[in-house]
């Protein structure tokens, strides 16, 4: 029996790896944590299969203990800038194959070979937002336009907020900063108030951003023109994005916090989501032009970001991930992930639409 272990397994995360791969029920589950008894009777009877284990993730000695315990590590700790680099090294010293749904590439002296196995980025937002934008691509000789928008509203927690911002304050990601409209390569990067998208109540702001994630799609898809943006809710979210960014470089801690407590403010109970909405044009290798628009939605991130990663782990035991060091954008099967997701419980939608976004409605017809 191959044996999984998650750290983080107790966090928001992390108990949606689990869900899944218990479903599954061919695996040894394994999860490390400070303190196992943390974990309630109700969680342990619904998860009965799994071996709570008392781990101090910050302590090497036993962190290396539980990786060559186990077959596979699924890391779901945060910040990523504080664990994944150091799990990513262990794993590799063991050759324990090693997922991690944080952002963190690890460290280039950890090579690629045959005998690893190393995926980062495992989660939605980096990860499935690359995946899906190739998803839709491949069926066309030519894009002439690609327009990507992840628009989500929840609660940040601390550890969800700080990898956030890490991520959008990268050097890449200066024009989400600024407030002038510019190209870089083939990507249009502006903002635009106040707009309208499907599926999404109210008016929204978009923010254009350029990350390596979205350098990653230009270069594969190569459309003539693409645009790339993070949708806000609500002016005073947009904001408090903002003002945290700038307050991280130099106070990260109190730009943390002041995310976290906005997102409080703003959000309005029953009403936490995540879409992506990903509109592609071009020519097909049929010869015909053709535009369609993939629309993606639940009403719980975390349960997407942990099942995702989740879906990557029993892949990798089922031995059907290429061997390498890689984030999953990059994976080349991406119409396997895809399928799976359809299965999800608490999947609200995922449809593609022969429109664009603009004239695109709830009326429309759609299938994957």
């Amino acid at each position: 029996m191959i044996r999984i272990g998650v750290l983080g397994g107790y966090g928001n995360v992390g108990i949606w790896v689990l869900r899944l791969l218990h479903k599954e029920n061919k695996y040894g589950l394994k999860v490390a944590g400070r303190n196992a008894r943390q974990v309630g009777l109700e969680l342990k009877k619904e998860l009965e299969k799994v071996e709570w284990l008392d781990v101090d993730v910050d302590n090497d000695i036993e962190t290396k203990k539980f990786v060559e315990e186990v077959d596979i590590v699924v890391n779901c700790l945060g910040p990523s800038a504080k664990y994944s680099k150091r799990i990513a090294a262990i794993c590799w010293k063991h050759i324990t194959k090693y997922v991690d749904v944080g952002h963190i590439k690890p460290s280039n002296n950890l090579v690629s070979a045959d005998d690893r196995l190393y995926i980062y980025a495992a989660g939605t937002a980096p990860g499935l937002s690359a995946l899906l934008c190739k998803y839709m691509a491949r069926q066309y000789k030519l894009v002439t336009k690609m327009i990507y928008v992840n628009a989500m509203s929840g609660v940040f927690s601390l550890n969800a907020a700080w990898d956030y911002l890490d991520g959008i304050t990268s050097e890449h990601n200066t024009p989400m900063l600024g407030g002038n409209d510019c190209q870089i390569d083939n990507a249009l990067l502006s903002r635009e108030d106040n707009a309208a998208l499907p599926f999404i109540s109210g008016p929204a702001d978009l923010i254009p951003y350029y990350d390596k994630e979205a350098q990653d799609v230009i270069k594969t898809i190569q459309p003539k023109k693409a645009a790339f943006y993070v949708a806000l809710p609500g002016k005073q979210m947009r904001r408090s994005v903002e003002q945290a960014s700038i307050l991280f470089a130099h106070n990260p801690d109190r730009a943390v916090q002041k995310l976290v407590q906005a997102s409080k403010v703003n959000h309005i109970k029953g009403n936490e989501f995540l879409t992506f909405l990903v509109e592609i044009s071009g020519v097909l290798y049929s010869g015909s032009e053709k535009v369609q628009t993939l629309v993606l939605k639940t009403k719980n991130p975390s349960a997407l970001t942990g099942e995702v990663a989740g879906i990557v782990t029993d892949m990798i035991a089922e031995d059907e991930m290429n061997k390498g060091i890689y984030p999953l954008g990059e994976f080349e099967n991406n119409v396997k992930i895809v399928e799976r997701l359809k299965d999800l419980d608490d999947m609200e939608q995922l449809h593609i639409y022969d429109s664009d976004l603009d004239s695109l409605s709830v009326s429309d017809e759609g299938e994957i």
